[in-house]
């Protein structure tokens, strides 16, 4: 099978980009021949995603892309184009055009929608541009039941949900639960929109617990009066991730929007009791079984799932159930249901 893949590479580091990596490495081990289109950020906006978007920027941007998916259709002769798109609001124009192009080569086409679509795709003219996008390609893959809903509802085309990947060597087999809770870990862009003034004022709330923030650090948060009991590292790398996610008891995760949260799969990896916000596949991840699904915004909510999980039973329970679901999300389960996904749109 001939692929091209038009997804993020790094840098900049993010969540796609690093499934670009897994997804290429699967490709490299398996005789699958692929070509990656990297539609990464470019510009002023690659050093950092807060700069202000830069018009002429997002042209070049545009137009490398499409000279790239030209020359890559031309040389390698694709049976299938699936393209990841973050669906903001010039990126679904950008995106639009790459399906059209594909489909004037005669070449299938896949929509892989990178986030909870109703968050993104808001202005009108986004909306009517993103219906015809999902509509001309052959098949849109969604990250969680509300995007499901979402395309189902403008689009008579195929839809389907996959999850991102976890690899093997992330899955904790055997956490170690504490009798007691005492670390309680996020990791994430340390921002208003992931919860931060949420986790601040919780943090308060239980002085005897210690919350590590690990990421990024927007200027909107250094000015919150962040209690003693609380370290913000700044970003790290994955080892220090994995290191901080084994050593802590509890993951809280209460952020504004997700399309499919990498962090909160790589805490279930880690046999971590989630609590997390009711917002894209969260609750498709955890479940029942995995944590806890609190309101966005909701302090109380949170500071009442921080107590009803303080037992010791329960999180053992929340841990074991974790580590079980998450290997649905392994890289090889995961790019077997994709490439099934290819053959039946190649096939028609």
């Amino acid at each position: 099978m001939k692929i091209v893949l038009v997804s993020p590479l790094p840098p900049p580091e993010g969540g796609i980009a690093t499934w670009t990596l897994k997804y290429k490495s699967y490709c490299d081990t398996h005789g699958i021949e692929l070509a990656v289109v990297n539609n990464a950020l470019s510009g002023r906006r690659a050093s950092s995603i807060t700069n202000e978007r830069n018009i002429l920027d997002e042209i070049g941007r545009t137009k490398r892309i499409i000279e790239e998916l030209k020359g890559n259709i031309k040389s390698i002769k694709p049976d299938i184009i699936h393209i990841n798109s973050s669906c903001t609001t010039f990126g679904v124009f950008r995106d639009y055009l790459l399906v059209h192009i594909a489909k004037k080569a005669n070449v299938k086409t896949i929509i892989h929608c990178r986030c909870n679509i109703e968050d993104q795709v808001k202005l009108i003219l986004s909306k009517r541009a993103f219906s015809a996008m999902t509509r001309a390609a052959d098949l849109t893959i969604v990250l969680n039941s509300l995007s499901y809903d979402y395309v189902r509802n403008i689009s008579d085309k195929r839809v389907k949900r996959i999850p991102n990947f976890i690899n093997e060597a992330q899955i904790v087999e055997e956490p170690i639960i504490n009798e007691n809770i005492k670390e309680i870990l996020f990791v994430g862009h340390i921002k208003k929109t992931k919860g931060a003034n949420e986790i601040c004022e919780v943090a308060k709330l239980f002085p005897n617990y210690h919350f590590t923030l690990v990421g990024p650090i927007e200027d909107e948060c250094t000015s919150l009066l962040w209690p003693n009991n609380t370290t913000l590292t700044g970003a790290k790398d994955a080892s220090f991730v994995a290191e901080r996610l084994k050593s802590s008891d509890v993951f809280l995760f209460p952020s504004y929007t997700e399309g499919f949260s990498n962090a909160i799969a790589e805490a279930m990896a880690s046999g971590l009791p989630i609590i997390a916000t009711d917002v894209g596949a969260n609750k498709d991840m955890i479940e029942e079984g995995g944590g806890v699904i609190v309101p966005v915004g909701n302090i109380d909510s949170i500071v009442k799932a921080l107590n009803k999980i303080s037992n010791y039973n329960t999180r053992k329970r929340m841990s074991s159930w974790n580590v079980s679901k998450v290997k649905n999300y392994l890289v090889d389960n995961v790019m077997k249901e994709l490439l099934e996904i290819y053959e039946e749109v190649i096939k028609g």
